[in-house]
């Protein structure tokens, strides 16, 4: 009996330190070689998917995530099952910001593939509307790119805390009767809520004759009126890269547009979003989207408050 546990205790040390265990170095260096990939490149690919070299037994399991290497027979392959042209594929990828050697492995090209096709006219959409704020397919392209990588950093336990400190002023019909304490939360909500979505901003009014003045977002809320200026608004991310530039005339704050502004804006996140997902489903279990969600919903909110002060006191000045 006692060696009966004993070799179950030595079953089971063994089934758990081999489990813990990442694959050995030389397979992982041949899989490096296979792919012409450093190991650094490898522990980000898996970070995308939150994963690490440690969450796996063998390299056959990294094998099975990351798929196969693109080569020019299985991308002319993917061509046929699409029934494109390789100037087709091309095209398509371009209105994302995007070429194919963008991406390492055939499994990838295809799910991206199949998500723009399905979503190309949702694209467009997006394009003729954020056109009218000045903002560029480029800066299209690359406000796309940034939600694609938000999942990253973006924790739905923070999200959830904002949705609930937002919950408060949801119930307020005038927003003009709220104490400097209630303004100063809805101002570090919505700081919050920047530094959760990855971007610092820049605000600034821009005059009949091009000069910017720089602003802040206190500054915006103490305002009547813009007094015949145009809101810039310039967003960078984390790192102090610029990403996009948006205008918005005074119409545009004092109305309706600004709140559509922000479900386009948090409905182009919540695509993005959808591609992340796409990737994700790779694995055996689904990460959750909820998070762009409580973006959606919570970033909506704070763009309508912000319109409805200035709305609100333009109307009293009237």
């Amino acid at each position: 009996m006692k060696r009966l546990i004993l070799l179950s205790g030595l079953i089971f040390l063994l089934f758990h330190s081999t489990a813990l265990a990442s694959p050995p170095k030389s397979e992982i260096d041949q899989i490096l070689t296979e792919v012409g990939w450093s190991e650094e490149d490898l522990v980000n690919y898996l970070a995308y998917y939150e994963l690490s070299l440690d969450d796996f037994d063998s390299s056959e399991e990294i094998r099975q995530l990351i798929g196969s290497p693109i080569s020019n027979e299985n991308v002319a392959e993917l061509l046929v099952d699409y029934d494109l042209s390789r100037q087709e594929l091309d095209l398509l990828l371009s209105e994302f910001g995007e070429t194919v050697d963008d991406y390492t492995f055939i499994e990838d090209l295809a799910i991206a593939l199949t998500f723009y096709l399905n979503h190309e006219s949702d694209i467009n959409e997006f394009r003729e509307f954020f056109t009218l704020t000045g903002l560029t397919d480029k800066e299209l392209e690359t406000l796309f790119s940034h939600f694609i990588k938000l999942k990253d950093r973006v924790k739905e336990n923070e999200m959830d805390a904002l949705g609930r400190r937002m919950e408060a002023f949801q119930s307020i019909e005038d927003m003009t009767t709220l104490s400097h304490s209630q303004k100063e939360e809805v101002l570090t909500i919505f700081s919050n809520l920047m530094t959760a979505l990855g971007f610092t901003s820049h605000y600034y009014l821009k005059d009949t004759n091009g000069i910017e003045t720089s602003v802040n977002v206190n500054e915006l809320f103490q305002m009547d009126e813009l007094y015949g200026n145009v809101l810039g608004i310039n967003l960078y991310n984390t790192e102090g890269e610029y990403l996009v530039d948006f205008e918005l005339s005074e119409e545009m704050v004092t109305s309706q547009f600004l709140l559509e502004f922000g479900r386009e804006l948090t409905e182009f996140g919540t695509l993005a979003g959808a591609l992340s997902a796409q990737f994700h489903s790779k694995l055996p279990e689904t990460a959750s989207s909820l998070w762009i969600n409580l973006l959606a919903g919570i970033f909506i909110i704070g763009v309508g408050i912000i319109g409805y002060f200035l709305t609100t006191q333009e109307a009293k000045e009237k």
